[in-house]
């Protein structure tokens, strides 16, 4: 595979995973804001699925690019 390749991949990777934990951040806090937890609980849990949608995509796109024929 070309590093060019590489590169578009981990940018995708990036762009996508930052969307994704922003996503996963704002529909776990709203979740969980319902069951009126303390506040500090709603921010680790929603921090905690924010940081592994972000590697889920970061490694997904790794994982597509390593196995792409070029």
């Amino acid at each position: 595979m070309s590093s060019g390749l590489f590169w578009l991949f981990l940018l995708l990777g990036l762009v996508f995973g930052s969307l994704g934990a922003l996503a996963a951040f704002l529909i776990t806090y709203g979740e969980r804001e319902k069951h009126r937890l303390p506040k500090s609980r709603i921010l680790g849990e929603a921090c905690q699925a924010a940081i592994f949608a972000f590697f889920f995509f970061v490694l997904l796109s790794l994982l597509v690019a390593s196995i792409m024929p070029l």
